[in-house]
Formats: C-alpha cells, sequence, structure tokens
C-alpha cells in the first residue's frame, strides 16, 4: 500500500502556487515556466509567511542550514574545498 499523497494546499510550494497556475515545459529548451504575471508573483510575496524553524539544533538544522542546491552537489557548504591552502594530512604513529 502506497503512503497518502499531500493534498497542494499542505505543500510549501503551495505558497507560490495556485491548483489553477499553468506551467510551460519546453524540453528542447530545457526550460520550466511558471505562467504567472510578475504582478500576481508580487502580490503573493508580498502575502507570503515566512514558514516556521522545524529544527533547533541537530541534523534538521544543519542540513537546513547548510545544505547545497541541487545545481551545487547538494553537499553542505561547510565541506567545500575552494578556499585556503591546503593541509597536509595528519601523521599517525
Amino acid at each position: 500500500m502506497s503512503p497518502p499523497r499531500k493534498k497542494p494546499d499542505t505543500l510549501r510550494s503551495a505558497r507560490w502556487f495556485a491548483a489553477d497556475d499553468l506551467i510551460s515545459v519546453d524540453i528542447d529548451q530545457r526550460s520550466i515556466h511558471l505562467e504567472v504575471s510578475d504582478e500576481e508573483l508580487a502580490r503573493r510575496r508580498v502575502q507570503r509567511k515566512p514558514p516556521t524553524t522545524r529544527y533547533g539544533r541537530g541534523y534538521g538544522w544543519m542540513f537546513s542550514q547548510h545544505v547545497r542546491q541541487a545545481n551545487e552537489g547538494c553537499d553542505f557548504d561547510y565541506l567545500e574545498t575552494d578556499f585556503g591552502s591546503p593541509v597536509d594530512e595528519p601523521s599517525i604513529n
């Protein structure tokens, strides 16, 4: 038995999308476009309330504060190695 599906109004993205919004997908151009006017998006942006903090500490907090987006590799930002000088491996005796 599959898990129950969330209704659109309970999803986080429901704040930006309405049930009757059209979304166009252009495979050749590799693009997705929300067919909503800039004025309507501005109105929704003003009415949006920031989500409540779900985690005050622990892994959930670390993930929500430090994970990179999918196009950046979905890794933690503190694991980046493109700054500072290299550090030698410690000697283990």
